[in-house]
């Protein structure tokens, strides 16, 4: 099966009980299309828990973990991770540009992971 906008929908809609309503449009929309979110959601997707921890609302911060669940489980592996990884999500379109063909993104990983 190949990689389209829609299939990558389907993957996380499969998984959107986990994300909290009011996140889900920013969540969404950075997977498919690379765009920018609020501090929160870019905290969450460079795997910065401090800083997404400090500047959650209530819900996003008790909901923080299913968040990172849903990331784990069912957004693509090359969106999120490190604040490398985000900003080159960001920069290359996401899905709907095809960013996860980038080779930067398995040293990007690899480094993430050291």
């Amino acid at each position: 099966m190949s990689v389209t906008v829609a299939s990558v929908d389907e993957q996380i809609a499969a998984g959107r009980s986990l994300v909290p309503d009011h996140l889900w449009t920013g969540v969404r929309a950075h997977i498919l299309h690379g765009t920018s979110t609020g501090s929160f959601l870019s905290a969450v997707f460079a795997n910065d828990l401090l800083n997404a921890a400090t500047s959650a609302d209530e819900v996003s911060l008790d909901r923080l973990p299913d968040l990172m669940r849903f990331l784990h489980n069912y957004a693509p592996f090359h969106c999120w991770g490190s604040r490398r990884v985000r900003d080159l999500w960001r920069e290359l379109g996401g899905v709907g540009r095809r960013a996860y063909e980038d080779p930067r993104f398995e040293r990007l990983k690899e480094e993430a992971a050291a």
